[in-house]
Order: structure tokens, then sequence, then C-alpha cells
């Protein structure tokens, strides 16, 4: 083999291995368990894709980065396409759109127990960022717990009043 072929070969490795529009692989994981049920409760089907026809826009796809199965990764509306029509590319989609709002995500612990998990990515997709903290929607957390206990994710308890006080700092200067 020529030095050009060792050079044509570790430009395609690079490109294709470069994390430009590489996915990560979800299948199997709480990630992945927590997008269906996200998508259960919105659409009563456990299919991504149905689901990703009904609730992820083109702009939303766009706005997580445009992620692709194609080696080109440019976003078209059939790359788009392409991805809603694959669990794995969907689950990336909301997975890059959450990491997007990642500090803001992280710092409103929308279920109010110490933890950012499914539970507070569903009141976020489901009450808004600024309204994550009341009480869900009994058709939403009844639907939830159906799809966590076959997941094996934590349940909605309706019983727990979210209180979620903002902490005071101390602004004095010691001397």
């Amino acid at each position: 083999m020529t030095s050009k072929n060792y050079v044509n070969i570790s430009i395609a490795i690079l490109f294709i291995f470069s994390g430009i529009n590489c996915l990560t692989d979800y299948t199997g994981t709480s990630a992945f368990d927590c997008v269906a049920c996200l998508c259960f409760v919105r659409t009563q089907c456990f299919n991504l894709s149905a689901c990703a026809n009904y609730t992820i826009t083109y702009d939303y796809w766009e706005y997580a980065g445009a992620p692709t199965l194609a080696v080109d990764g440019d976003v078209t509306e059939e790359n788009y396409r392409e991805c809603m029509s694959n669990d794995n590319c969907i689950v990336n989609t909301i997975w890059r759109n959450m990491q997007t709002f990642e500090q803001q995500v992280k710092e409103k612990d929308c279920f109010c127990d110490g933890e950012f998990d499914c539970r507070d990515m569903l009141s976020l997709h489901i009450l808004g960022m600024d309204n994550c903290q009341e009480a869900m929607p009994r058709r939403h957390s009844l639907r939830y717990n159906f799809c966590a206990r076959t997941r094996q994710l934590p349940l909605f308890d309706p019983t727990v009043e979210c209180i979620n006080e903002p902490v005071e700092e101390d602004n004095e200067i010691e001397e």
C-alpha cells in the first residue's frame, strides 16, 4: 500500500469518526426508555417514528443540531425525514435539544426531589420550562406511570407537592 493510500484511508477514518455527525447509541439505555415513555404520554403509542412525526418539527430537529444518519450530515428535508424514521436518531434529537438548555434544565428540579430524571423531562415537555413544577394533568401522569413501570423508570407520585424555593445567597462580606 502506498503512502497516498494510507493518507486517503486516514482522512476517511478521521471524517467518519470525527464526531461531526455521529449519533450516540442510546439503544437499551434509560435515555431511550425515557423518550419512549415521553412519546407514549404524548401519543399513547410506543412507536417512536409515529411519535416523532406528531411531535418533532423540522425546526426542533434543526435546533437540536440536525442529527442525521447520512454521512454528508447536510441539513435537508430528506435527512430530517430519514432521522424521524430511526428510533436512535429520534432519541438523539430529543436528547440534544435538552442539552441546549442543559444548565437551565439541571437547575429546574421539576419534581423537587434533588434529582434530574425522566419525570423532570416529562414535566418540561408537557408543562414547559416556566411551569414544570405545576401539577401534571392526571392523564399524563397515569400514562407515564404505566410506561415507567414496564421500563423500570421512577414513577410520578401525585401526592408529592413540589415546593422548590429559590435559595437565598448570603451577600454579606465577612471582615
